[in-house]
């Protein structure tokens, strides 16, 4: 049989019964086949593009670097295919050019941080319901889910070292283990009455950020944008993504405190998204 899961999340399969009779009907049975099985359902994962901006660390510190658009720039970036080159950093306009795979180049000289926060809290939430096995319990965080895991592997691909905070108790693992990553992100619920624990509210050490901050809410609480507003200043870039919202009491602070924020609704593509926010990050950094 077919079984084609509603949404997200990890659901019990089996197990099968099998109904038998006698030619008859005069007497009948069941036999139960096998056991409960568990199915993970994953949260749609988009290739997000490459939009042009690469990032370098250095001592830990991000900032961005123009890629070199100069001729025969893709040369410069790229070398022949070796056995144990990951396929996704094949350079497909180099290696049309050359007539053999080619892959891009690592071009920072260490890990890049990135700091991901999702808000897992259900107040920070309005279209939140009861979940049932058809319905998630709200669009906007099953927008949230996706992105995150779409944004931690691009991130991750592109040579960060990716720190994924949860608002509310943590209830998922490294991006850097990808398999067990998304099957956290499937089982990844709502809650209630979690405490901040994890969000910094200092600033970073004297000549030290860490790295690039992305934010990813709803309607958040009004203590969840005061913490993110704390900690702008930890970060070289901080771009929020806000899904949804009624209002403009979480978008407005979070300017004012120096975060590019990007409006967003459930049915957005993902991928669009990350080419909008790219084009909103350069206009914040334009205006200073």
């Amino acid at each position: 049989y077919v079984f084609d899961p509603p949404r997200r999340g990890v659901f019990d399969i089996g197990p099968l019964v099998v109904e038998v009779a006698d030619p008859f009907q005069l007497a009948r049975g069941e036999i139960v086949v096998g056991a409960t099985q568990k199915l993970v359902v994953t949260p749609h994962v988009a290739r997000l593009p490459f939009t042009g901006t690469s990032i370098a660390a250095d001592d830990g510190s991000a900032r961005a670097l123009q890629r070199r658009n100069s001729v025969g720039g893709d040369d410069l970036m790229t070398r022949e295919y070796r056995d144990g080159d990951p396929l996704r950093r094949v350079h497909w306009k180099a290696t049309a050019r050359h007539g053999e795979l080619m892959v891009r180049l690592e071009e920072q000289r260490s890990h890049a941080q990135a700091r991901i926060i999702l808000d897992t809290r259900r107040a920070g939430y309005r279209d939140a319901v009861p979940a049932t096995d058809d319905q998630p319990e709200s669009d906007s965080f099953e927008w949230a889910v996706a992105f995150t895991a779409s944004l931690a592997f691009h991130l991750y691909e592109t040579g960060f070292s990716v720190d994924v905070v949860e608002t509310g108790y943590s209830q998922l693992t490294s991006p850097e283990h990808q398999e067990e990553f998304l099957e956290s992100l499937a089982a990844i619920e709502l809650v209630d009455g979690a405490p901040l624990t994890r969000l910094p509210t200092g600033n970073a050490d004297a000549g030290h950020s860490l790295g690039s901050a992305f934010a990813i809410v709803a309607d958040a609480e009004s203590h969840t944008v005061a913490r993110l507003k704390a900690q702008r200043a930890q970060f070289d870039s901080a771009l929020a993504f806000i899904v949804n919202p009624h209002s403009e009491t979480v978008i407005a602070p979070l300017r004012e405190a120096g975060w590019a924020c990007v409006a967003v609704r459930p049915t957005d593509d993902l991928a669009a998204v990350w080419l909008a926010a790219e084009e909103i990050r350069e206009a914040s950094r334009a205006r200073g």
